[in-house]
């Protein structure tokens, strides 16, 4: 199943106000403040677990440096998103080497970080990102990119699990990738998978792209689904 194509950039200003959890920086002898750039952390962990941290360290520094980029993107909706995606990209927010991901790793990282930051501080972050409401009243037309279709399945998913466990699912959004609650979390919605997926279907998923479809799904939430008459969460 192909998700997205892949954003890829090396490292080598929109102003926007300071939401929580921003972390910023400072220029030598200066006072102006910068959204501080990615880093690879020295954490011991396992190499998805670092990939995870530094995806979600470069989205925070995104949302901060490029916030309307960053809400016409997500404003787009899968398979029409792509430049929207490129265009709020900056190697400003990676501080060396190269990160390259899926476009949907990255959407999804980004709806992260919103929803962090809903959770988890004071700030109106959807008034300065209206969340696009989730439209459970349209088919997946069958003649739709792959790509479109995949979301679409994968956001039904997710609204199955979400059902089954809408706890664990936070948690992995909400939680560090490396703590022992985000592990269980994922074991708890792993024993949720085979009820939320055709019999006839056969799904690989890394912990990355299970983060990246919480978090849009998520945030998405904040708002009230479309659904059909009479069906409600």
């Amino acid at each position: 199943m192909r998700l997205a194509s892949a954003i890829c950039l090396s490292a080598a200003v929109l102003p926007a106000a300071v939401l929580g959890q921003s972390v910023s920086e400072s220029d030598t002898g200066s006072r102006l403040l910068h959204p501080a750039p990615a880093d690879i952390p020295n954490s011991g962990a396992s190499a998805a677990i670092v990939a995870r941290i530094v995806t979600r360290n470069f989205a925070r520094c995104e949302v901060d440096k490029e916030p309307r980029k960053v809400l016409a993107a997500l404003s787009s909706p899968v398979g029409s998103d792509e430049e929207a995606l490129k265009r709020s990209v900056s190697s400003d927010c990676l501080r060396a080497g190269m990160l390259r991901m899926p476009n949907s790793i990255y959407r999804g990282a980004l709806f992260g970080e919103l929803y962090r930051r809903n959770q988890k501080t004071t700030a109106n972050v959807t008034a300065a990102f209206p969340p696009v409401a989730l439209d459970w009243t349209t088919q997946s037309d069958v003649n739709a990119p792959t790509e479109v279709r995949a979301h679409h399945f994968l956001m039904w998913m997710a609204d199955c699990l979400y059902e089954a466990a809408p706890e664990a699912m936070r948690t992995i959004v909400l939680e560090q990738p490396d703590s022992k609650a985000s592990a269980a979390a994922f074991t708890e919605v792993g024993a949720h998978l085979g009820v939320c997926i055709p019999a006839d279907q056969k799904l690989s998923l890394s912990r990355a792209v299970l983060e990246g479809l919480f978090s849009e799904y998520l945030y998405r939430s904040l708002v009230p689904a479309i659904r059909p008459a009479g069906k409600v969460h």
